[in-house]
């Protein structure tokens, strides 16, 4: 994970300029779209040299931008998008949120799809939470034991032979 404690700082006007020629404004959602560098996975990072650092650093570029325009993210959040656009390093679209968080605000990660789901697959309402979290149906779960007790008085089932 992204170590935020060992990189602070602003971008002095060199790395500003570098990093400015990298980004276009969007006019219409006001996202500041980034056309620089990105992983594999389509994700844009910025190579960024860090006051006190002798190597330059590959970092998000959201969070470069969040750094520079309002300070150090705290140890242990991460800067999310509210514009839901990975490209844009707007300052005014970024916020800092913890991960777990910034993962149930997202609309593509599953945890976030069964954190919102609010019944189970046979259209039973969750009523239950187990002590790991898990939310299960009262139904469902009638349902279950019912068939473990029934197998259970049945006994094992024994092979016919011929």
């Amino acid at each position: 994970m992204f170590k935020s404690r060992l990189l602070s700082g602003k971008m002095n006007a060199k790395q500003m300029a570098r990093f400015e020629r990298k980004m276009c404004p969007e006019a219409i959602t006001g996202c500041w779209l980034w056309i620089g560098l990105k992983t594999v996975d389509n994700y844009p990072i910025f190579s960024w040299r860090f006051t006190g650092h002798t190597k330059n650093a590959s970092v998000p570029t959201h969070r470069v931008s969040y750094m520079h325009w309002n300070g150090d993210v705290p140890e242990g959040m991460t800067v999310h998008h509210k514009c839901e656009n990975t490209l844009c390093v707007n300052p005014e679209h970024l916020e800092v949120l913890s991960v777990r968080d910034n993962i149930l605000r997202s609309p593509t990660h599953l945890a976030s799809r069964e954190a919102a789901q609010t019944v189970c697959k046979y259209g039973h309402k969750f009523d239950r939470v187990t002590s790991a979290g898990k939310r299960y149906c009262k139904t469902c779960e009638k349902i279950r034991t019912a068939r473990r007790w029934r197998k259970e008085a049945t006994g094992p089932q024994e092979e016919k032979t011929e």
